[in-house]
């Protein structure tokens, strides 16, 4: 299923962090909706975008990440 992420850094006390994906919409055929809640997924370590950054992440039936 396709998504509209946000990319969301936390902080660390050295670098920028480990980057999360805070899902925002979800496609259902030719429409979106918005993701009740505030439902974060983790991003693999090729995710290199900036926290704020919006990004679409294709997710697997047991809510993996196939690509983004």
């Amino acid at each position: 299923m396709l998504y509209l992420a946000e990319v969301q850094r936390k902080t660390g006390f050295i670098g920028s962090g480990k980057a999360d994906f805070k899902l925002l919409a979800c496609q259902r055929g030719d429409t979106w909706t918005g993701v009740p809640g505030d439902e974060v997924i983790a991003a693999p370590d090729d995710a290199g975008y900036n926290a704020g950054a919006l990004v679409r992440v294709e997710l697997t039936n047991k809510r993996q990440i196939k690509r983004h």
